[in-house]
Formats: structure tokens, C-alpha cells, sequence
């Protein structure tokens, strides 16, 4: 049986990934599978290639508060894996979504497994750094002329565009893989172009510790997402893929909390950014200087570790963590910063004899009283068991949970007061699942509607249009008719959730619906505020169809720039329909036409030059 873990907590509606290759010499019959979970509305998630046309995009329809999965078996992996070093290849991932979602991929193999947490917006950007650990080597398969099936498992780096003409310069801090038989050299930048959704993967040359190309410099000229990976690194005859997706520089952090696993050792490995960087460990600073890209090693001896730069240079920072030598790869999120979860779900799959689950928790301090799982209080998890971390605002607790503590399957936990960061291990027994599923950006409060996904939307009467706010801890809504005046406040199903419905009861009009928000971090309550234009909804001999003219959004064919009397230029394509009526406003129009079936046009413009397909 297969289980998913439900991460409510780096939502959204679009994330990119590369896939990292791993090696069949040591599983040769895993799969990737793409792990999708809803949040408290419905979603249709749509996975594409978008550098393969050949591929035909694959649709998930989502219920609210559920997991799914999109998988790539052990014959398809050829669609998605980066196994060509230093080439070009059109194996970049698109997922999007209609309602904001969780994501993430998985390694979906016996014994050489992990996770990737998808940071959506959080891992797009244009600067990064590589981190590695170079404490262990890659398990050496012993791949000779006279094996040929063999297949030799390294370090390496993914990544992908998200625009095309996207220029790439990579800065390798070690010797690394060039096609067919060479080397780019170490310290010497060179570049590759990417179109949208093309993928490219640098590999290392040595499987030595030291060989990895940790601290490599990664820059574009558009956005793009980066992976660092590790296939089957061996700790005592264990071995096992870490890999996580990076967050770029503008997301980085002066200050982390690194809580251990369940390792004999456990490292962190941060790269600094910034030359003359200095850091403390535990409050006491160290002498030692880093200078950009240089790695910064820290074993971990105590349950909990304050690591933070001296002088507040960003630095970014990867842990490896386990149990019983069977590990996985995290990106830490930074505690400096108002960042964070105010709820987070996960399935406790693997619960069967010898498997465990480790929470390591973070929370704001003054917080560690409010948690609940699944709504309710949990006689494992009270306020005695964190303790504060000195010169922080965080406390912190360690969990480890089998079935008998917690039923497997999904659980939800939140926190009503201020937000908190989660990591999670799922120890397998041959392998461990390791991600931090917490937000890692500052949080931000804003308020939409989740059919358009902006701060405005037309509704349709009869209707309900449900509005949601990002961010924040408390909520109070209210509800005005921007013409009248008038309460509009009773057409809301409740005034203090986060993911209100206006009702399909409101009558026309236009109105706004306001919400003040108590923000994290004790920080000041926030007002923000959602237009909806309400229409007639059409008679049942008629369909609507709706385009923005400001943007793409939910139900709209195209972007159109319309002249002050498109009324009269506009025209019907197809004998006997009739343009009932269009509506315009600042943000939104609209289209009534009369009943149709199959794919129709409707034109505008001089001479009619300009269609819009409305089918």
C-alpha cells in the first residue's frame, strides 16, 4: 500500500522541479511520484512537461483536504530523470493548480528514497548557492568495461527554466562532468541557455567526499528552480539519496535552528554568501573567516543548535538527518525572520512494526501551549516538552511517534497563536523521508477569491464564491454594497474563518468584502480586502464566458485589449446565436451569450480581425 504525507504549508498554485537521477545499479525498479495535497477547497491540478510537446498533460480533480499522485514508473522515467550530464534535455516538471496546494517529489524506491519538498514561489529566483555534505562518499558500485549495465551513482545539481532564452552561468567549486569525456574546471564560470521547462544537470567527477561541488555559484537571467542531490551516499555500508530543492539567496538566512534525527552523527552544511563571514554556534563565535561559496561544516552534539553569522550574512543551510544510517536531505528555514505555518498536514504511512515518525518542532515562544492534532489536544505533545532556544524567539521539541502514539494515516497539526516549523523523518526501516514543510518567506497577509485567484471576481446570482486570506492568525470579515452602502455582511457564511463563502443568496451589485487579520509574530492586525461584482446569472438556454482584460484568471479565454466602442464592433460567428449582453467594469467582463454546443468564436475589432474562442 502506498501513503502520502498532506504538508499544508508551502502552498501554491505553481511549482517547477527537475527530477534527480538515481542510479538502477542500486534500485532499479523505483518510480517518481508527484504527491499533490488539497487544503481546505477543491482543486484540478494539472501536471505538464512543458518542453515536450509530446507529452500530454495529465489532470488530477483534487477534494478538499486530500492527496493524490501523479507517477512516473519504472518505463517512464526516461520522461522526467536529468541522466545526461552536461546536455540539454526537455524533462522539466509544471504543476499548477487551480487552488493553492502542496507538492512534493518523491524518490519512490525501496531502498534508495527520499523526498523533495516543492517550495513553489520560495524556490523560484535568480542567485543561488550549492550546499552539500562532504563528510561521506557515494557508495562505489565498482562499474567496469566488463559490466556495462552498471551504472556508477555521484553528486550532481538540477535545474530548470521557467521562461525560455533563459541564460544560466554556473561557478563550479569543484572539477565537474563536461559531455562526452571532459572537465569544466573548477572556479571557471561557464554558461548554457534554457528555454522554458528544459532541464540541466551538473554532475561531479569524484564520488569522494571532498568531490562534491559544494558551495558552486549558480546565477540566471530569469527565474529558475535548483536541486542539489546525492545518490546513494554511504554511511556504514547504508546507503541512501539525499536531495532536496534549494531556495535562492533572497530567502536566505542569518539565523537557523538545526534539531538532530536519530543518526549517530549528524551534520549541517551552510555556504556562506558573502565575503569576511564569521559565525557563532550556540551564541560562542568562532575565529575561523568564509569567504563566498566556502562550506561551513558543524557536527551536531545536542539535541537542538542556534547557528547564526556574526555580522547578519545571509548563509543557507542543509542538514542530513535519519535514523540507523538511513538518511535524507533537508534545506533548513531560516528563524530570523516572521516565517513559518500556522497549520501543517502529514500522513503517517509508514506506521507498521519498526517504523517510527520524528516531528522536530519550532515554534514562536508563547505558542507552545496552542497546538492541536486533528482539533484536538494530544497528551504527546504539551508545552513541558519544548524548551526555549536562548537569544531566539523559538522553542523547540523533539517527537518520536509509532502507532501506538498516533493512528496512521493524515493528521493535521496547527497551532491557534503564531506560527511554527515542522520537520518531518518517516523512518522506513531500509530508508528515511526527510523534509522541512514549513513556509521559509517572510510571512505575508493577502486576501483573494479563490475562483479568480486575485482580490477581485464576478460571481453569478445563485452562486456562493468562497474568498480566503493568506497569512495571519485571527480573522473578522465584513461586508459592504459599494453603491448603497448597505451591510453586506450576512450574504458571508462566517465572519472569522480564513476561507469564507459568499453565499448564492447575494443579490446583484457590487460590493467588497473587508477582513482585518491578526498577523504572526505579534505583529499588527492587517486589512485587506476582496471586490466581487455580482451579475444575473443567465437563464438555463444561455452560457457565459468570461474574459479579463487585465489578466488570465479562472474562466477567461484570453487577454484582449477592447477600444472604447467594441460594443458595436463586436460581431457573432455562427448563424442564429445572439450576443444577450457584456458587461464591463474595472477589473472584469463578461459575455452572455445564448445556448451553444461544440467550440464557437466570438469576434471584435476592426474588420472583425480578432476572435476569442469561448467554447
Amino acid at each position: 500500500m502506498i501513503f502520502y504525507a498532506s504538508l499544508y504549508s508551502q502552498t501554491g498554485t505553481t511549482f517547477w522541479v527537475a527530477t534527480p537521477y538515481t542510479t538502477p545499479s542500486h534500485d532499479g525498479n523505483h518510480s517518481i511520484h508527484i504527491v499533490v495535497s488539497s487544503m481546505a477547497s477543491p482543486s484540478t491540478v494539472t501536471l505538464s512537461i512543458p518542453s515536450n510537446k509530446s507529452f500530454t498533460p495529465v489532470t488530477i480533480n483534487l477534494p478538499a483536504n486530500s492527496t493524490d499522485y501523479f507517477d512516473f514508473n519504472s518505463t517512464m522515467l526516461n520522461l522526467v530523470e536529468c541522466s545526461e550530464w552536461d546536455q540539454i534535455t526537455n524533462k522539466g516538471i509544471l504543476i499548477e493548480s487551480s487552488d493553492v496546494i502542496t507538492a512534493y517529489l518523491e524518490v519512490f524506491s525501496t531502498f534508495n528514497t527520499d523526498i523533495i519538498a516543492l517550495k513553489a514561489r520560495n524556490a523560484l529566483g535568480t542567485d543561488f548557492y550549492t550546499p552539500f555534505q562532504t563528510t561521506w562518499a557515494n557508495h562505489d558500485f565498482s562499474c567496469t568495461a566488463t559490466n556495462p549495465g552498471c551504472v556508477q551513482a555521484y553528486s550532481h545539481i538540477e535545474i530548470i527554466a521557467t521562461e525560455d532564452n533563459t541564460t544560466v552561468w554556473i561557478t563550479p567549486t569543484t572539477d565537474v562532468f563536461k559531455s562526452p569525456t571532459g572537465t569544466h574546471p573548477a572556479g571557471i564560470p561557464y554558461s548554457v541557455i534554457l528555454n522554458k521547462g528544459q532541464t540541466y544537470a551538473v554532475r561531479s567527477t569524484s564520488i569522494a567526499a571532498n568531490g562534491r561541488p559544494a558551495g558552486t555559484h549558480i546565477t540566471s537571467d530569469k527565474p529558475i528552480s535548483v536541486n542539489s542531490s546525492d545518490d546513494s551516499m554511504e554511511i556504514s555500508g547504508a546507503f541512501d539519496t539525499d536531495a532536496d530543492q534549494l531556495i535562492p539567496v533572497n530567502v536566505y538566512g542569518s539565523q537557523y535552528i538545526a534539531m538532530r534525527g536519530y543518526l549517530s552523527d549528524e551534520y549541517v552544511y551552510g555556504v556562506a554568501t558573502e565575503n569576511n563571514t564569521k559565525f557563532s554556534i550556540n551564541g560562542i563565535s568562532r575565529s575561523k573567516t568564509y569567504n563566498k561559496g566556502d562550506t561551513l561544516i558543524i557536527k551536531l552534539t545536542s539535541n537542538s543548535t542556534l547557528i547564526q553569522s556574526d555580522n547578519k550574512q545571509k548563509f543557507t543551510l542543509l542538514h542530513v538527518s535519519g535514523n540507523s544510517n538511513e538518511t535524507g536531505a533537508a534545506i533548513l528555514p531560516p528563524t530570523d525572520q516572521c516565517s513559518g505555518s500556522l497549520q501543517v498536514g502529514f500522513n503517517f504511512g509508514h506506521a507498521e512494526t519498526g517504523s517510527y515518525l520524528y516531528l522536530n518542532l519550532m515554534v514562536r515562544a508563547g505558542a507552545e501551549s496552542n497546538f492541536l492534532i486533528d482539533g484536538a489536544a494530544a497528551s504527546w505533545l504539551t508545552p513541558a516538552s519544548f524548551s526555549t532556544i536562548a537569544g531566539t524567539s523559538w522553542s523547540v521539541a523533539r517527537f518520536s511517534l509509532t502507532n501506538v502514539e498516533l493512528t496512521e494515516g493524515n493528521h493535521i497539526i496547527s497551532n491557534t497563536k503564531d506560527i511554527f516549523h515542522l520537520g518531518y523523518i518517516n523512518y522506513t526501516g531500509p530508508g528515511s523521508l526527510y523534509g522541512y514543510f514549513s513556509d521559509f518567506e517572510k510571512l505575508e497577509v493577502a486576501a483573494i477569491a479563490i475562483k479568480s485567484n486575485t482580490d477581485t471576481a464576478i460571481a453569478c446570482t445563485g452562486e456562493p464564491l468562497q474568498l480566503r486570506v493568506d497569512g495571519g492568525v485571527n480573522y473578522s470579515w465584513t461586508g459592504k454594497n459599494v453603491s448603497t452602502n448597505a451591510d453586506a455582511s450576512m450574504y458571508l457564511n462566517s465572519k472569522t474563518i480564513y476561507n469564507p463563502m459568499v453565499l448564492g443568496t447575494i443579490p446583484q451589485g457590487d460590493y467588497i468584502f473587508t477582513v482585518d487579520v491578526s498577523s504572526a509574530c505579534n505583529g499588527p492586525v492587517i486589512t485587506r480586502s476582496v471586490r466581487v461584482k455580482v451579475v444575473q446569472s443567465p437563464s438555463p438556454q444561455v452560457k457565459s464566458a468570461s474574459v479579463c482584460e487585465s489578466e488570465v484568471g479562472s474562466g477567461c479565454a484570453s487577454k484582449i485589449n477592447l477600444t472604447t466602442n467594441y460594443t458595436n464592433l463586436m460581431t457573432n460567428s455562427w448563424p442564429g446565436a445572439v450576443i444577450q449582453q457584456w458587461q464591463k467594469d474595472g477589473y472584469n467582463e463578461q459575455i452572455t451569450l445564448d445556448d451553444f454546443d461544440g467550440t464557437r468564436f466570438v469576434k471584435y475589432g476592426a474588420n472583425n480581425a480578432t476572435s476569442i474562442n469561448i467554447a
